[in-house]
């Protein structure tokens, strides 16, 4: 069964709250990068580039979190940062879930929830997961996107994070309150 067409499904996007909070973090992000580039500061301003590429997400400005994380993701790879590199890779592909683009967002995904798990980042994982889950849901795929996200609250229970866990809870009974293809 193919797909269906990609739906916004509002529990699994940004809240107003999140929103907010963006929106106040991105003049102290924008000049966070400025300053980092005149001092030459690359490792700052890796750190810098990816958080305002999150900012811009979020806010929905997806042409400038395409640039920003692009050039995180190619700052990454220069200093051979291979930890940063897969940060910021995922980074990228929730951008590419935002923007529509959910078949590039889950190959991306998919190949990031291998390299998590063979270098034992089960809290990226978890994320990679959760993310991946409301992927899939926005395109019709329920039960593995339940799937996801019970394997995301496992790893985060596992590692002891409370609040992760509590997110992936609420996902799991948002997805399934949806509808199911027939």
């Amino acid at each position: 069964m193919s797909p269906q067409p990609a739906t916004t499904i509002p529990f699994l996007r940004d809240t107003p709250e999140e929103r907010a909070t963006a929106a106040r973090e991105l003049p102290a992000l924008e000049a966070a990068v400025m300053a980092a580039r005149a001092a030459g500061e690359r490792a700052a301003l890796l750190v810098a580039l990816g958080r305002l590429g999150d900012v811009h997400r979020v806010l929905e400005e997806h042409e400038p979190a395409a640039r920003c994380l692009d050039e995180a993701v190619a700052l990454a790879s220069e200093l051979r940062d291979l930890a940063s590199l897969r940060v910021h890779r995922l980074r990228q592909a929730i951008a590419f879930h935002y923007r529509g683009e959910h078949a590039r967002a889950e190959e991306r995904m998919r190949e990031l929830l291998a390299a998590f798990a063979a270098n034992g980042e089960p809290l990226l994982e978890g994320f990679a997961l959760q993310h991946l889950g409301k992927c899939l849901a926005e395109t019709g795929r329920v039960a593995e996107a339940i799937r996801c996200f019970e394997r995301a609250l496992a790893l985060r229970e596992a590692a002891g994070r409370a609040d992760l866990a509590a997110s992936s809870r609420a996902a799991i009974a948002a997805a399934r309150a949806l509808p199911r293809p027939a």
